[in-house]
């Protein structure tokens, strides 16, 4: 591969030059593609940008898996508290003390994996340094979006659960015991 540099003139008008400056050195080379280099750029960041949209789009569906997980976990985890729910809001608890309650224990186990998240991120970000480009792998802002973002998803998604394990009739519960 070669490369000619020239004036802003279009890469076609030069093919018959360029051709001719390589046959005079070397009559055997084969000169062939001929490209300006914005046309060699655009190539490259096109394949490049489509990498990049499937990636976004896969981090944007794992995203959303977590957040159904997470809202099926604390689902399932609110319907078995139901009957001591509804023991406690028979025996005067306020519906806002068992929301709270719910959000709080939800939030934990949040905190809990995204500190684990935040530790295997840090270990595997060396390995993924070739693919970012201007921001260092241990990039701060990043590291603390991705973990506000989280906490943000886990509370939409815990308090869902916890709103409907506060409205439940208590006396509905205690009869299906």
């Amino acid at each position: 591969m070669g490369v000619a540099r020239t004036t802003k003139a279009v890469a076609s008008s030069l093919a018959s030059a360029v051709r001719a400056a390589v046959w005079s050195v070397d009559r055997d080379q084969a000169v062939s593609n001929i490209r300006t280099m914005d046309d060699v750029f655009d190539v490259e960041l096109r394949n490049r940008n489509t990498q990049l949209t499937l990636v976004g789009a896969f981090a944007l569906l794992a995203f959303v898996m977590a957040a159904i997980g997470l809202y099926g976990v604390l689902a399932y985890s609110v319907a078995q508290r139901l009957p001591e729910i509804g023991v406690r809001v028979a025996l005067g608890a306020a519906r806002r003390t068992v929301v709270a309650e719910t959000l709080r224990g939800a939030m934990v186990l949040a905190a809990v994996g995204i500190g684990l998240g935040l530790g295997v991120s840090f270990a595997a970000s060396r390995g993924l340094q070739r693919w970012l480009f201007e921001v260092s792998p241990l990039d701060a802002s990043t590291f603390a979006g991705t973990a506000l973002l989280l906490a943000l998803m886990a509370l939409v998604a815990s308090a869902i659960p916890a709103a409907r394990g506060a409205s439940v009739d208590p006396v509905r519960v205690l009869r299906s015991e």
